[in-house]
C-alpha cells in the first residue's frame, strides 16, 4: 500500500483540527448542553461541510497563518451546521411528545453553536466571508419556509437536502475567498461543489466524487487537494 502523500496528509491533518475545534467548543458548556453538542458533532463526522471549505481555501503559498485562518473558517461552517441540527430537533418536537427539558436544551445550545460559527468566522478577518456566513443563513431560512408552504410529507428530509446544497456551497464560496485561485478556476470549483452537492443529495450513503474534467482544470496542487477530500471520505465509507 502506498504511503499517503504530503497533501493527504496536509488534509487529514486540517480536518483532524477541525474536530479538535469542536470538541473544545462543546466542552465549553455545561451539562447537559455539552453532551447534546457532543453527540450532534459526532453525528456530522467526517465533517462533510469542514472538509469543502477546506478544499476550496487552499492557496499554493500557505503558511501557519493562512493555514490557521482555513481551519477556523472550515470549523465555523461545520459549527453552522451542527447549530441547525440541533434547531431542527425543535421541528421533530412539534410531531412528537419530547420532553419540555430537551426543548430547551436545544434552544440553548444551538444558539449557542450559532454564536460559536458567528466568532469562527469572524476570526478570519474579512467581510466577505462573514456576509456569506450571513446569506447562507438566510437562505436555509427561506429553503424551510418553502418546504413547510409546499406540504411535504417529509419536511425534514426536504429541508435537510436544501440545507446541504446551501452549505456545500456557501462553505465553498467563503473558503475561495482565501485560495489564489482566478477568477475562472473559482468558478471551476464552484461548478465541482454544484455537481458533487447533487450527488450526495440523489444519494447519501455514497462516497464524495468530483467530476474528472472540473477537477483537471485546476492548477494540479487543488486538483490534489480535492482528491485528499474524496480519498478521505472513501476510507470513512468503508469504515478505514
Amino acid at each position: 500500500m502506498q504511503p499517503p502523500s504530503s497533501a493527504q496528509e496536509q488534509f487529514d491533518r486540517e480536518l483532524d483540527a477541525v474536530r479538535q475545534y469542536l470538541d473544545a467548543a462543546a466542552a465549553e458548556i455545561v451539562s447537559p448542553l455539552s453532551e447534546l453538542v457532543s453527540a450532534r458533532i459526532r453525528a456530522a463526522a467526517p465533517h462533510l461541510y469542514a472538509a469543502f471549505v477546506l478544499a476550496a481555501a487552499y492557496n499554493q503559498q500557505d503558511d501557519s497563518c493562512s493555514m490557521q485562518t482555513r481551519v477556523s473558517l472550515a470549523a465555523a461552517l461545520e459549527m453552522l451546521s451542527v447549530a441547525l441540527s440541533i434547531h431542527q430537533l425543535l421541528a421533530v418536537s412539534t410531531a412528537t411528545d419530547l420532553d419540555k427539558s430537551l426543548i430547551g436544551s436545544a434552544i440553548l445550545a444551538g444558539d449557542y453553536c450559532f454564536g460559536r460559527a458567528a466568532r469562527l468566522a469572524a476570526q478570519t478577518d474579512n467581510p466577505r466571508i462573514v456576509a456569506l456566513f450571513s446569506t447562507a443563513l438566510q437562505d436555509i431560512s427561506e429553503n424551510n419556509l418553502r418546504v413547510l408552504f409546499d406540504n411535504r410529507t417529509d419536511t425534514t428530509g426536504a429541508a435537510s437536502a436544501g440545507r446541504l446544497g446551501i452549505l456545500l456551497r456557501s462553505g465553498a464560496a467563503a473558503g475561495l475567498e482565501l485560495s489564489d485561485l482566478s477568477a475562472q478556476e473559482r468558478q471551476t470549483v464552484l461548478q465541482l461543489v454544484a455537481r458533487s452537492a447533487e450527488k450526495q443529495r440523489n444519494a447519501q450513503a455514497s462516497p464524495v466524487s468530483f467530476d474528472a474534467d472540473l477537477l483537471a482544470a485546476l492548477p494540479v496542487p487543488h486538483q490534489e487537494r480535492w482528491r485528499a477530500l474524496q480519498r478521505r471520505f472513501a476510507a470513512a465509507a468503508s469504515g478505514n
